[in-house]
C-alpha cells in the first residue's frame, strides 16, 4: 500500500531521504531548474490559445531582455492564456486554486508566488507581470534571478529579509519539493497523490539543519551585521558565494 507524504515519507530532500536525515550534507538539494519548478503544470497544461494583443515589438523586447527563444516565449504566452480568465487576467483566487489542485504549493507558498507576480498589487496578474517573472525563470542573468527570489522572500515588503522570512520560505519550498518528489516516485495509477493541500511534516533534524544553513547564510551575506539582508547584500552575497547560491537557485 502506497502511503502519502504525511506519514513515512521516503523522498530525497537536500540529498537525503527523510528517514535518513542524519546523513544530510551541505550541497545542492535537488536538480531543480531555477525558480520554475512550481510552474511546471502551467507549461505542461498549456495549449494553443487566442491572440492576447501582444504585438511583435513587445515580444522582441521580451526576447532581448531575458535572452529567451521565440519558441520558449510562445510557450510562456500560451501557458498564460490557458490560465487567464476575463480580460486576460489571472485573479488571486484562480491562482491559489490552481496551485493547490494541480501543483504542490500550499496556500502560504502560493500566495508568496502570486505576490511576486502581482507587481502593482491590484490582485490580478496581467501578461506583462507574468512575463516579467517567467522571463527570469527561463532566461535573464543570475542577478535577475536573485532579485526575483528576494521579492518572493520579502513577505512584508520592507526591502529587508530577516531570519524568519528566510526560514519560512525555505520550509515552504521544502514541503513543495517533498510533495513533488513523492508524486514522481509513485506511478500514475496510485490513488494517493500529493497536492498543495497535503500535509507534510519536516523531520526535526532536517529543521535543525535548515536553521544552521540560515545562520551560515547570514554570517556570509549580512555584511553590515544588522541582522537583516538588504537586496544589495542578498544579490551581491549570493553572487559571490556560489556554494550557498546553489541552494537558493531553486527559489
Amino acid at each position: 500500500k502506497k502511503e502519502g507524504p504525511t506519514k513515512d515519507v521516503v523522498v530525497v530532500l537536500f540529498g537525503v531521504k527523510s528517514n535518513q536525515v542524519s546523513t544530510l550534507g551541505y550541497h545542492p538539494p535537488l536538480s531543480v531548474p531555477s525558480i520554475d519548478f512550481f510552474f511546471f503544470f502551467f507549461i505542461c497544461a498549456a495549449k494553443m490559445g487566442n491572440d492576447m494583443g501582444v504585438n511583435k515589438s513587445q515580444m522582441k523586447e521580451w526576447q532581448e531582455r531575458y535572452s529567451i527563444s521565440q519558441s520558449k516565449l510562445n510557450e510562456v504566452l500560451r501557458a498564460f492564456k490557458k490560465q487567464a480568465g476575463k480580460g486576460n487576467l489571472i485573479t488571486r483566487d484562480q491562482f491559489l486554486t490552481l496551485m493547490q489542485q494541480y501543483g504542490v504549493a500550499d496556500v502560504e507558498f502560493a500566495e508568496s508566488i502570486f505576490d511576486s507576480f502581482d507587481q502593482d498589487g491590484n490582485g490580478t496578474i496581467d501578461v506583462k507581470e507574468y512575463m516579467s517573472l517567467m522571463g527570469v525563470t527561463f532566461g535573464g542573468t543570475i542577478e535577475d534571478k536573485l532579485d526575483a527570489s528576494f521579492s518572493m522572500f520579502d513577505k512584508n515588503g520592507d526591502g529587508q529579509l530577516d531570519r524568519d522570512e528566510v526560514r519560512s520560505m525555505v520550509l515552504m519550498v521544502s514541503r513543495a519539493v517533498i510533495r513533488r518528489q513523492f508524486n514522481a516516485e509513485n506511478d500514475a495509477a496510485a490513488k494517493k497523490k500529493a497536492t498543495g493541500r497535503t500535509e507534510v511534516q519536516i523531520p526535526d533534524e532536517l529543521y535543525q539543519k535548515i536553521n544552521c544553513m540560515i545562520e551560515e547564510v547570514f554570517a556570509k551575506v549580512d555584511t553590515d551585521g544588522n541582522g537583516t539582508l538588504s537586496k544589495e547584500e542578498f544579490v551581491q552575497g549570493f553572487s559571490e558565494h556560489r556554494d550557498i547560491c546553489s541552494f537558493f537557485k531553486q527559489f
